[in-house]
């Protein structure tokens, strides 16, 4: 005869829950951050890319007075005012903009090429150190403007900020 009134089984646990698949959620919170991380390097992309252009074209308008005008010092003021402006927009205040003589000069050189030339402060844009105090300049303007135009293409593809 049975003693057990109810005849019952030992209970069991459920098996346990695994890390994979990941719930929806986890779906949707990995979708959300790759979908961040696109938008983000295409905006670095995008603000690179228009710095360059805009640069370019600026330093184009420039090139296109002095070709029409020949002069050298405002060409020289030109170029100076806007690798500045394409420096403080690309680097952090406080290190392009306080700079003068020389030590924008080497700044220019050491974001060149890392001091493997010293095409500002010992070549042809040595003369950009004083430039704005003398009387009358003469400069090979098309080399000034095509070495402006590396330094320009150059910074574009650097990856500092703040």
């Amino acid at each position: 005869m049975n003693t057990n009134p109810l005849p019952l089984r030992a209970y069991h646990l459920p098996a346990e829950i695994s890390w994979w698949p990941p719930a929806p959620g986890w779906w949707i919170v990995a979708a959300l951050l790759l979908l961040l991380l696109a938008v983000l390097i295409w905006w670095q992309y995008k603000r690179r890319r228009s710095l360059r252009l805009h640069g370019l074209r600026m330093l184009h308008e420039i090139r296109t007075q002095w070709q029409a005008d020949h002069n050298d010092l405002h060409m020289l003021q030109a170029v100076s005012a806007l690798l500045r402006r394409i420096a403080i927009s690309r680097f952090p205040r406080s290190q392009a903009a306080a700079l003068n003589g020389e030590a924008w000069l080497h700044f220019l050189d050491e974001t060149l090429d890392h001091n493997k030339s010293h095409a500002f402060s010992q070549g042809l844009g040595e003369i950009m150190a004083d430039a704005a105090y003398r009387p009358a300049v003469e400069v090979d303007g098309k080399a000034l403007l095509k070495l402006a135009e590396r330094w320009i293409n150059r910074i574009s593809r650097l990856h500092r900020k703040k």
